[in-house]
């Protein structure tokens, strides 16, 4: 059986045209875990709903299991495919993973620069924007973290502008906030769905239809070439200093890598290297530029 941890360490990969029933109770899974991590922060759950809830979950992650044989004994054998396969980039190598213009938290001079790719429809995604927290709650300056689109979902090219422009007015924090709490939760995704929510994150409206049709195209376009570069096909995809981890690790398997890029940047700026330069010079400027088998 999948179990939920299992489930929570996925990262939403590229469209592989999976079978609809499968995808169906995937999102009733991480519908109905939703609603059990809301009960639990009531002090007095009802009629113990979160057991009948978890044993809901535990119901479908088996029919998940029995659809899953019954696809894989039933799909024709088809030749092997005339391509070659694209490799990961390697977690032990150092890429060139620029930040571009996308939204930053934390110092610009941070001695570490994690780097995540995701969407606004990735549930993966949406579990990684706490344990990122924790950690430059835990790091504080010593960490920033940049974000950067890949639109894995097609439905959700809007909520990646509206983000983008209201990054250019610096409430990128707000918007995001909003788009996971009503767009992602409430599966609304549209133009006019998307403008109420930057209505409510008070966004200058002139600038947001200005930035949308205009600038935050070309950047997330870019967004997702680099992401292309680096092989990334499944989000949220992350480097640190970087260094590449996939799906929504838990805050230790961050903290471990960090410790290790901090080390390595106090060392270096105790042999003169400038702070401010550190990523400029010693991750981008040593860094890999492609992933190569």
């Amino acid at each position: 059986m999948r179990s939920l941890a299992v489930l929570a360490l996925a990262a939403c990969a590229a469209p592989q045209k999976p079978d609809g029933r499968v995808t169906a109770l995937e999102d009733k899974i991480a519908s109905q875990q939703r609603e059990i991590e809301d009960l639990r922060k009531q002090q007095t759950p009802p009629d113990n709903t979160v057991g009948k809830l978890e044993d809901k979950v535990a119901a479908l992650e088996t029919k998940i299991e029995q659809l899953d044989r019954v696809i894989a004994a039933t799909a024709p054998q088809a030749p092997a495919p005339h391509y070659t396969q694209h490799p990961l980039p390697d977690p032990d190598k150092v890429y060139a993973v620029r930040t571009l213009d996308a939204a930053t938290e934390g110092p610009a001079n941070a001695k570490v620069t994690i780097v995540v790719w995701s969407d606004y429809a990735c549930p993966y995604c949406e579990k990684i924007v706490p344990t990122l927290d924790d950690v430059r709650k835990k790091y504080g300056s010593d960490v920033r973290v940049v974000h950067q689109s890949f639109l894995v979902h097609q439905n959700t090219k809007a909520a990646a502008l509206a983000a983008c422009a209201a990054n250019h007015q610096k409430k990128w924090r707000e918007m995001s906030d909003l788009l996971w709490s009503e767009a992602f939760h409430n599966k609304q995704f549209d133009d006019a769905s998307i403008d109420k929510i930057a209505e409510s994150a008070k966004l200058d409206l002139k600038l947001y239809r200005s930035d949308i049709g205009g600038r935050c195209n070309q950047e997330i376009a870019d967004e997702m070439a680099a992401a292309q570069k680096f092989q990334i096909n499944a989000i949220p995809s992350t480097f640190v200093n970087g260094r590449f981890i996939q799906g929504a690790q838990p805050v230790e398997s961050f903290a471990k890598i960090v410790d290790e890029e901090l080390a390595k940047a106090n060392a270096a700026i105790k042999k003169g290297v400038k702070q401010d330069r550190y990523y400029e010079q010693e991750i981008i400027g040593k860094g890999l530029t492609e992933v190569t088998p």
